[in-house]
Formats: C-alpha cells, sequence, structure tokens
C-alpha cells in the first residue's frame, strides 16, 4: 500500500488560492507505511498525525479517533511500529501526545471520505506552528536521522535497514543505497517535503487541512 499526502480546504474561500496551493503541495509522492514506524523510533509528533491521517484505510473508525474514545488502533499490533526499548509503551504515549496535540488546536480536525469511502482525519496546517512540531520537521530536514556512534540509532538500522532502499545518481553513476545510508535519505526527504508544504502554507497565509490516502 502506498500513500501519499493530500490538500483539504473550507467550502468557502478563494478558488484561484485553492488551485494555486494545489499546485504547489507536494503530495511526497508514495510512502509505505513501515516508514512511519521508523519515524517513530525518534519522533513523536510528525508519526501520530500521519498514523491518524492514514486511518480510514487501517480499518480503524476516524469519527471515534476524533471524538478521542478509542485509539486502540491497528498500527499497535505491527510489527514495524514497536518500540525498540523493553518495556516502553507506544500507544499510552500516542494518546498522550495526540490529546496534547488536539488541545493546542485553535480550529477543529476534519473529517473527509477518500475515493474509496473511507473516512479521514485531515489536520490543520496551523499545527506545524507547533514548535515541537516544526523542531521536528527541523531535525529531518537538516540534521542526520541516524550516526553510527550511537548505540540505539544501530537497534533502528538493524530493524529497518532491510526494508529501503534508495536509488541516486551518484559520482556519474545511478546507485542503490542501503541500510542506514537509505534510511538517512528518506527521513531527509520526509523533512523537506514537509518544509516544503509549510512553506506553501505561509506563502499563501491561509490555513487548509492535509491528510493521508492511499494509491
Amino acid at each position: 500500500m502506498t500513500w501519499t499526502f493530500s490538500t483539504e480546504f473550507e467550502r468557502k474561500g478563494s478558488r484561484k488560492i485553492k488551485r494555486a496551493i494545489e499546485e504547489e503541495f507536494d503530495s511526497g509522492g508514495g510512502f509505505s507505511t513501515e516508514k512511519v514506524g521508523l519515524l517513530r523510533t525518534k519522533l513523536r509528533y510528525l508519526p501520530v498525525m500521519m498514523w491518524t491521517a492514514m486511518t480510514g484505510c487501517l480499518g480503524h473508525s476516524a469519527e471515534r479517533i476524533v471524538e478521542r474514545k478509542n485509539l486502540d488502533h491497528p498500527i499497535f499490533k505491527e510489527i514495524f511500529y514497536r518500540p525498540l526499548h523493553e518495556g516502553e509503551n507506544w500507544q499510552k504515549k500516542d494518546e498522550e501526545t495526540y490529546n496534547w496535540l488536539f488541545s493546542k488546536l485553535p480550529t477543529n480536525l476534519k473529517l473527509v471520505r477518500c475515493i474509496h469511502g473511507d473516512a479521514h482525519i485531515a489536520w490543520p496546517m496551523w499545527v506545524f506552528d507547533i514548535e515541537r512540531v516544526k523542531g521536528e520537521v527541523d531535525f529531518l530536514a537538516t540534521k542526520p536521522f541516524l550516526t553510527t556512534s550511537n548505540e540505539y540509532d544501530k537497534k533502528i538500522g538493524d530493524k529497518f535497514g532491510s526494508l529501503f532502499s534508495v536509488g541516486m545518481p551518484k559520482g556519474g553513476e545511478y546507485v542503490t543505497l542501503h541500510g542506514d545510508e537509505a534510511i538517512n535519505m528518506i527521513t531527509k526527504h520526509f523533512g523537506k517535503l514537509f518544509d516544503h508544504n509549510i512553506n506553501v502554507y505561509k506563502k499563501f497565509n491561509t490555513n487548509f487541512w492535509f491528510t493521508i490516502y492511499y494509491s
């Protein structure tokens, strides 16, 4: 299953601005659910926003998440979305993170339906004005996700390194990166993707929402 970002707007508003935002907004070009688990090994806010936006396609009620009645989501049963530290409880932390983000929003989350009929949560772009959220974007865009000197990073590499590869031109040739190199390229791509879309949001100075559909 491949995921892409999508925009949502208020019914009222300038069609011209909507079209301009849609033209500049980066949908991400497709990514796998496993990459959300990779991000969660170091981040708190972006992964929670991502899996709640995906929720309609993952067999859970988006309505119940918006109402904060049930965050016992299928993603917590996936092997790629499990903590590397023994005794750590991601579900409890993710519930706390979601409720904290929810409390900081000046506008509501939206419930939208994709072409497959599944209900999805759409987050307002305003969420990137929250310092902790923007800090995670900056980390992805400017820092290596993994370093060779960190024992925890080695555990991340052992778990996820075999799942991903990235093709790119290098030294006049086209090479395929694996392991830590691929992970650092993938996470930097997410940072640049989020950063680009934040700049679109700031450029037009109008709030809109984003969600994640599968294609």
